[in-house]
């Protein structure tokens, strides 16, 4: 896909998969994304949260596209065992994120700013919760 690119950052814990868009990104675009990973089993149930990277990509978003994109996400039950951390840097993206982590309690969604403090997010509470195998 080139939106985007990811890679996989091992742990003790479990795996976390890291993907980076680009350029002009819509909802389409994002569950496009989810399919992808999901059908060539690259995110797999090793998987203990996921990081969406959106500093380079413009986030083409509305409030009828981000209830599509959680509806999604909602529907499949491997989102509600993971943590999903979206990378932003400017207020039109950080918004969608900050809606999903108060208001959609089935999903983990939780936005920040570093990479390094949403793997510490996902990484936390994990010694003793540790991922299928």
């Amino acid at each position: 896909m080139e939106h985007f690119t990811y890679q996989n950052l091992e742990y003790p814990q479990g795996l976390i998969l890291v993907r980076e868009f680009k350029d002009k990104v819509n909802v389409d675009l994002i569950i496009e994304s989810w399919e992808y990973l999901l059908t060539r089993q690259i995110l797999t149930g090793k998987h203990i949260g996921v990081i969406n990277d959106l500093c380079r990509a413009s986030l083409d978003m509305n409030m009828d596209s981000f209830s599509r994109l959680i509806h999604y996400l909602k529907a499949n039950p491997f989102f509600s065992k993971i943590k999903l951390a979206v990378i932003c840097d400017t207020p039109n993206k950080i918004v969608f994120p900050m809606i999903g982590e108060y208001n959609i309690r089935e999903l983990k969604i939780r936005p920040f700013t570093t990479l390094e403090k949403s793997i510490e997010w996902i990484l936390e509470d994990r010694l003793t919760h540790m991922p299928e195998r």
